[in-house]
């Protein structure tokens, strides 16, 4: 009785808000969707890896069969007839492969529409409780609207109150009031402000940019949303959470540069970025009204977020943004101005779950709503040093072959398979 006691006191004391509460489905839907990217990585890249051995066994069956020719002309009969059924070994090898892919698409079909519906739902669940935390940002200003005047009056009173007690006071002093001393002597002036922020970050004058669009391929390098080269510029489509792994693996610091322009008036761009092993993303345009802002800080994307700033794209218009990595801080530019300028030690700072990576260290580009045309990305070394990386994400070892997309018991070791140890998803 007393452990139900003691249960129902902590209960009491510790109410969910409503806004607990759609964190909390929030958070459960990108969950939902993250162990659904998990596994459509895994069954594309089975798929494949069964193709890969399907091409294998059918040239090793033609090589059997070019082998026969030769031999049956040299009339070396025990020959031909090894070679004949090494060359049906090799074609049964490549049907059963080829069945074996082909069964796999109806699974990644399944898994694409698994995803996509956790997605909507968590965009639509974000812009609800995004309205919400401005509906409560409103209602409070109301409030403290509401109670300004009465607070003015009752600080007139109180100090028409205290003069009349200080004339009292000092009204049978034999002293002249002219020889009193003010009772408040004004602090001296301090001078001018200063802030650790007197000298905005800029990236560095000195030092190359490298082009990493050169390197794209939008084929093997795109993770959600389709991704197409036009005319030497990358174009994304009009996915929600269209996401593209740039191969490239930052240096320890760094400027990370795009150009880019959009014709949706709704589209929001993300420049996905790492300091060591810590993932984050500058993000612009996001939400209603459109922000731009490093996400997570401390665990907050929109509500508890410091670098949240208000900025204005304009459709057809050519914008430039870079995003300015430095060991002791961070900052976001748009079109040459310093948005947002951090000071952290990156233990604040993780990549929100909508922008969830295959190789979440690599440098990537993110958009939603597009589409969204980013003429060029390049990045420029400050300190240590940086390296591309192959495109897509293969490994190059190809896992048995499966039934279906399934889990270990812990239902990890697959996906770890397919990621690699440095591939995991920060949480």
């Amino acid at each position: 009785m007393r452990y139900l006691a003691a249960m129902l006191l902590i209960g009491l004391s510790l109410p969910l808000t409503a806004q607990d509460l759609d964190v909390m489905a929030l958070r459960r839907v990108a969950a939902r969707m993250e162990r659904a990217l998990d596994e459509l990585a895994e069954a594309r890249k089975t798929r494949s890896w069964l193709r890969r051995q399907a091409e294998d066994m059918k040239a090793k069956a033609e090589e059997a069969r070019v082998a026969s020719g030769a031999a049956f002309d040299a009339d070396e009969v025990g020959t031909v007839e090894q070679l004949v059924d090494e060359e049906r070994r090799y074609e049964g090898a490549c049907v059963d492969y080829e069945t074996a892919a082909e069964g796999l698409n109806e699974t990644v079909r399944t898994l694409e529409e698994r995803f996509r519906a956790a997605r909507d739902e968590h965009e639509r669940l974000r812009v609800v409780v995004d309205l919400k935390a401005a509906q409560r940002i409103s209602t409070r200003a109301d409030a403290r609207r509401r109670t300004a005047p009465r607070t003015i009056v009752l600080a007139a009173a109180a100090a028409v109150i205290i003069g009349l007690g200080l004339v009292l006071a000092f009204a049978d002093r034999e002293s002249d009031v002219s020889i009193v001393e003010p009772l408040v002597q004004l602090a001296p002036d301090p001078g001018p402000a200063t802030s650790p922020w007197t000298s905005p970050m800029r990236p560095a004058e000195e030092g190359k940019w490298t082009d990493l669009l050169e390197r794209v391929d939008p084929e093997a390098d795109a993770v959600v949303g389709l991704w197409t080269l036009q005319d030497g510029a990358l174009v994304s489509d009009h996915t929600g959470g269209a996401r593209l792994s740039l191969p490239y693996m930052p240096p320890e610091e760094y400027d990370f540069r795009i150009e880019f322009t959009t014709t949706a008036t709704k589209a929001c761009m993300a420049q996905l970025v790492s300091h060591g092993d810590v993932p984050f993303t500058w993000s612009m345009a996001a939400g209603t009204p459109p922000m731009c802002r490093v996400e997570d800080v401390d665990g907050h994307s929109v509500l508890g977020n410091p670098t949240l700033r208000r900025y204005t794209f304009t459709p057809g218009r050519r914008h430039t943004a870079t995003v300015v990595v430095r060991n002791n801080s961070v900052a976001g530019m748009v079109d040459g101005q310093v948005l947002v300028a951090h000071r952290t030690d990156y233990g604040d700072l993780s990549r929100n779950e909508k922008w969830t990576m295959p190789d979440q260290l690599r440098l990537g580009l993110g958009t939603c709503y597009g589409p969204v045309t980013f003429h060029k990305a390049e990045v420029r070394v400050v300190s240590g040093k940086g390296s591309f990386v192959p495109s897509g994400f293969e490994d190059g070892k190809g896992p048995p072959v499966p039934s279906g997309p399934k889990d270990d018991a812990d239902g990890r070791g697959r996906r770890d398979a397919v990621r690699g140890p440095r591939e995991r998803v920060r949480r």
